[in-house]
């Protein structure tokens, strides 16, 4: 990401306990949008926000949410927790591809049923604007759910320049998405894909997709 140069804005959905803090304030965010479905993983990364704010030498302002995303709103769900502090929690349960290569990893307890919520309209309840200095950076981090989310972006698909996508090859969660449909779905929204060559997009990871492929250094 640090080749995007400086990002201005950040809109993270799928939040978990905003680890990326301190990374987003050093790429020059001023503001980042933070969106975590599990209300008690939301409770926990509102006071971890609050903690990364209290020493900061520059601050960042931060607006959290707690929602979970998905293709139309008020859609009852069941959302099920896993067993690694809640890093892995998802709408799908996870595959024996998942715990193969993850041992110990799985869904605990009974699931939880949230209703959902669309980006679209999570982000005109907030409100965005093009940051003065830098970019604009959307971050998807759903376990599985990412077309959900982008089937519910509406008119705000225009509004970034950069989306951070976590993608997989291989089916990690039951019905989750799989990179292909991804990468196709960016495509229809006029992204195209900047951080790999085809031939090297990891089995699951991280890769970023810009609405305008000349990003200055």
């Amino acid at each position: 990401m640090t080749s995007a140069g400086t990002i201005g804005l950040v809109v993270h959905v799928g939040a978990h306990l905003g680890q990326e803090a301190e990374a987003y304030r050093g790429m020059g965010a001023t503001r980042v949008i933070w969106i975590e479905g599990d209300p008690d993983i939301y409770k926990r990364l509102v006071r971890c926000l609050q903690s990364a704010e209290a020493d900061a030498e520059r601050p960042v302002e931060h607006t959290a949410i707690c929602a979970l995303v998905s293709d139309q709103e008020g859609k009852a769900v069941a959302f099920h927790r896993f067993n690694n502090d809640g890093a892995s929690s998802s709408m799908y349960l996870p595959t024996k591809c998942s715990k193969d290569y993850w041992p110990g990893l799985d869904a605990v307890g009974c699931p939880v049923e949230l209703r959902t919520r669309t980006l679209e309209a999570i982000l005109d309840e907030v409100g965005i604007e093009q940051p003065a200095n830098g970019k604009s950076l959307l971050v998807l981090d759903v376990q599985g759910h990412e077309l959900g989310v982008l089937a519910g972006i509406g008119r705000y698909a225009c509004a970034f320049d950069l989306c951070e996508c976590e993608v997989s090859k291989e089916e990690i969660y039951k019905g989750g998405a799989l990179y292909p449909e991804v990468r196709a779905t960016f495509e229809s929204l006029g992204y195209a894909m900047i951080s790999h060559s085809e031939e090297n997009v990891p089995w699951h990871g991280d890769v970023i997709f810009a609405r305008n492929t000349r990003i200055a250094s």
